[in-house]
C-alpha cells in the first residue's frame, strides 16, 4: 500500500522533525538546448537560520544554444555572478567574490526564523504544492539514505513555472536530498537537478563556520 503523498509533503514543508545539522556536498546541474552548466559546493547549516555555503567547482560542460532562457529560468543563474561564498547567522548574511575580492554585509531580523536554507529547494513550496497533482513513486536508497520519492506535476488549471518536479524526502527527517525540474522555455526543455551528496546529518558544527571576516584588501560592494 502506498504512502500518501500529500502527508509527506506536508510534513517535509513544516520541516516537522528538522536535522540539528547538515553537512554535505551540494551539485547542481541546468541542461537546456543541448548545453549544460554544473555547480559543485560544501554546504554546512544548522537549521533553522544558519548556514554556510563554499563553492567548489562552477563548470560550462557545453554552452547552450541560442537563445539563453531569461535569467528566472535558469537553475545556476545565482552562482553566474561569481560568488564563492556566502554566509547566513542569526542577524546577517555575507557574500563574498573571491575573484574581484568583494563583499557585502547585508543585515537580517533576528526574528526571522523562517529563513531560505541552501538544501531546502525554494521550489518546493505550499502553493506549488496546493496547485500539483501528486503521485507516490516508491522508496529508494539515496545516499545511503531511504527516501520517498514523490512526483508533482501541476493541475491543468495552475499558473506555475514547472511541468513536473520529482523529490526524494528523506524517510527520517522529511528533508528533501535530491530534487528534479522540468519546464520549458520556446518548446526546449529544462532539466535542473540538485542533488546532497556525501551528506552527514547532527554531526557537530563549530559556530565559527557561521561567522566571516573579509580579507583585509578586499572593498565592500554596495547594492
Amino acid at each position: 500500500m502506498s504512502l500518501n503523498p500529500r502527508e509527506i509533503l506536508s510534513k517535509t514543508i513544516e520541516k516537522v522533525n528538522p536535522p540539528e545539522t547538515i553537512r554535505c556536498v551540494l551539485r547542481k546541474s541546468s541542461r537546456y538546448n543541448r548545453g549544460e552548466k554544473r555547480l559543485t559546493a560544501r554546504v554546512w547549516e544548522k537549521p533553522p537560520q544558519h548556514s554556510r555555503i563554499e563553492i567548489m567547482n562552477y563548470e560550462v560542460v557545453q554552452e547552450p544554444e541560442p537563445p539563453d532562457p531569461p535569467a528566472r529560468l535558469a537553475g545556476l543563474a545565482d552562482f553566474e555572478s561569481r560568488m564563492s561564498l556566502m554566509v547566513q547567522n542569526e542577524s546577517e548574511i555575507w557574500i563574498y567574490n573571491e575573484q574581484d575580492r568583494e563583499y557585502q554585509r547585508i543585515e537580517i531580523d533576528a526574528a526571522i526564523t523562517n529563513r531560505d536554507l541552501i538544501t531546502f529547494p525554494s521550489t518546493l513550496n505550499t502553493p506549488f504544492v496546493e496547485e500539483s497533482n501528486a503521485t507516490y513513486e516508491g522508496k529508494e536508497f539515496i545516499n545511503s539514505r531511504l527516501t520517498h520519492c514523490l512526483l508533482l506535476e501541476p493541475t491543468g488549471d495552475a499558473d506555475q513555472l514547472y511541468d513536473s518536479l520529482s523529490v526524494w524526502i528523506d524517510e527520517e527527517y522529511y528533508w528533501p536530498i535530491k530534487v528534479v525540474q522540468k519546464y520549458e522555455f520556446d518548446d526546449e526543455p529544462i532539466i535542473d537537478e540538485y542533488k546532497l551528496t556525501e551528506l552527514s546529518f547532527n554531526d557537530p558544527i563549530e559556530d565559527a563556520r557561521f561567522t566571516f571576516t573579509p580579507p583585509q584588501d578586499a572593498k565592500e560592494k554596495t547594492r
